[in-house]
């Protein structure tokens, strides 16, 4: 069961980059434009991480069993991956600092998804918790 979170978080990890090249065209360069960016798309992406923070830090130490962390994995992941899609559809060309600063932001929300806590879940029970 560690290999599914492994190589499913090195798979995630690297389509950040993937995602960031092909749709959004390659990594920002540039000043953002002079009128500020809606305070609406801050939000959103701040409180996604946030949320991703919430599940890491919060939930799922508290999780009992392999699976039920798996799904936490899955959706603390998919919340940072998000911002990716945010920054590339919603933030838009035209904020290229805002797209790169995101786009950092999302990276790192997802680095804290890393599997090292597994090794707290019974080798022998992999259903138990120590």
């Amino acid at each position: 069961m560690v290999i599914v979170f492994w190589t499913i978080w090195v798979t995630l990890m690297t389509s950040f980059f993937i995602y960031q090249i092909f749709l959004g065209k390659g990594f920002p360069e540039g000043k953002d434009a002079a009128e500020p960016l809606n305070i609406a798309y801050h939000i959103l992406c701040f409180g996604t991480v946030i949320g991703a923070t919430f599940v890491r830090w919060i939930v799922l130490p508290k999780v009992k069993m392999i699976q039920q962390a798996l799904v936490c994995f899955i959706v603390g992941m998919s919340l940072s991956e998000a911002v990716v899609f945010y920054e590339i559809f919603l933030i838009g060309p035209d904020y290229p600092e805002s797209q790169m600063a995101y786009f950092i932001l999302s990276f790192m929300s997802a680095f804290q998804f890393i599997p090292i806590y597994l090794g707290r879940f019974n080798s022998q029970n992999p259903l138990k918790i120590e």
